[in-house]
């Protein structure tokens, strides 16, 4: 198994979409994401989803994005 990570160079809602699309087209197994934001999330989430990856969030929930579950401490 392999883990990379990316992250935004900004705390920005749409530089964290883009890192997400990016690892999206490279057909990944799965992602972990801490949300930004949950709503901004939402769609790029689902567009993994349906490309069947699988992701989960940690630190900081999307609880209305296709998310299989949160991860909190």
């Amino acid at each position: 198994m392999k883990a990379e990570y990316r992250a935004a160079k900004a705390f920005e809602v749409p530089q964290e979409v883009e890192v997400i699309e990016n690892v999206i087209a490279r057909h990944v197994d799965g992602i972990a994401i801490s949300a930004l934001d949950d709503q901004g999330l939402a769609p790029v989430i689902e567009e993994a989803t349906k490309a069947g990856i699988k992701v989960v969030t940690f630190d900081a929930p999307a609880p209305s994005s296709k998310a299989l579950t949160y991860i909190a401490r």
